[in-house]
């Protein structure tokens, strides 16, 4: 995500990401052989319309120049997409007989291993140097990710919604409240079609749960 920052900006890196939704909700549909029906595709793809719309951004002068790197764009897509979707299948098949405190708590262990045997193997060859602020803004960012993981399972195994309800709406909530406390809290300056994203992405949720 990082290296798609920087070829790519933000902007059309965090759409990659949120659009990537399309992957574990359609996967609900084919592996787990949910129901389709009219109001649902519609909020479906009113919420991927919705997301579009709210984190759409213009690319900035300075990039005006750079051609989109499709490659890292690709991988970001499918990797967010695929993770979702891993998440998901996990929880049916393995994390059944488990917590989810304690499933969502091994699954971080590991993944702060697995990252920090890279960066220290990577300092050792002094490709990266350690630095004690990275490494404490990375330990701090790790607990709304952890709380973010844990609370998506709850909500996939106890809201009653089904897989692909419940993802559309986590995105969907999640930029929509993203947007509505920046324009709130942060006095950032909105748009027409960040407006009109929020406004569809409301209409999204009310389908999906009505």
């Amino acid at each position: 995500m990082g290296k798609s920052s920087q070829e790519n900006g933000i902007g059309i890196t965090s759409v990659t990401v949120k659009m990537s939704l399309a992957i574990p909700v359609l996967a609900a549909f084919f592996l787990y052989d949910e129901s389709i029906y009219f109001t649902k595709i519609v909020g479906i793809i009113a919420a991927l319309i919705g997301v579009f719309l709210i984190t759409f951004q213009k690319k900035k002068a300075h990039d005006s120049g750079k051609k989109a790197n499709i490659i890292f764009l690709i991988i970001l897509f499918v990797g967010s997409g695929l993770l979702d979707t891993v998440v998901n299948y996990v929880e049916k098949v393995a994390a059944g007989s488990l917590s989810l405190a304690l499933f969502s708590a091994i699954s971080f262990g590991i993944a702060a291993t697995i990252g920090m045997s890279i960066m220290l193997f990577k300092a050792s060859f002094k490709k990266i140097q350690l630095q004690k602020r990275a490494i404490f803004g990375g330990l701090i960012l790790g607990i709304p990710n952890f709380f973010s993981i844990y609370f998506l399972m709850m909500a996939i195994r106890f809201s009653g919604f089904s897989d692909s309800v419940t993802y559309a709406l986590n995105n969907t909530g999640v930029v929509i409240t993203s947007f509505l406390m920046g324009i709130m809290a942060f006095k950032e300056a909105t748009t027409s079609l960040k407006i009109i994203g929020g406004i569809v992405s409301i209409i999204a949720i009310l389908l999906l749960i009505l």
